[in-house]
């Protein structure tokens, strides 16, 4: 299957092997392999989780999808990014940059949060 970020931010979904995410203006497109996904649940209350990088130094793009409220911390910064979702909908993160470190926490006390990863080196 195939996700591929619109200009209007919503994804669409198509059948393939591999995934494809573009920026909002659709300037640019990077393809991401399953080897590259990864799924994870975010306990309440704990510390902050740790992404494997999938054995790179630097990623280029990072895609996280969450079906709950998350705090996202990138290279190691001392402000997190609120992950938080709209309605019904998942919440999105897309970022393009050099990327040498990502964590997630969970902010809730009570309820876990379902995310994926989607990452490309």
């Amino acid at each position: 299957m195939a996700i591929t970020l619109a200009r209007d931010l919503r994804l669409k979904a198509s059948e393939d092997s591999t995934r494809v995410l573009a920026d909002r203006t659709l300037q640019t497109s990077v393809t991401v392999t399953g080897a590259n996904t990864e799924t994870r649940t975010i306990a309440p209350g704990g510390g902050a989780v740790a992404l494997d990088l999938a054995g790179a130094a630097t990623l280029k793009a990072l895609h996280i999808e969450a079906d709950g409220a998350l705090d996202v911390v990138l290279n190691g910064a001392d402000t997190a990014i609120p992950l938080r979702p709209i309605g019904t909908a998942k919440g999105v993160l897309y970022v393009e940059a050099a990327i040498t470190s990502v964590s997630v926490s969970n902010p809730s006390s009570s309820t876990s949060v379902a995310a994926t990863f989607f990452t490309t080196s």
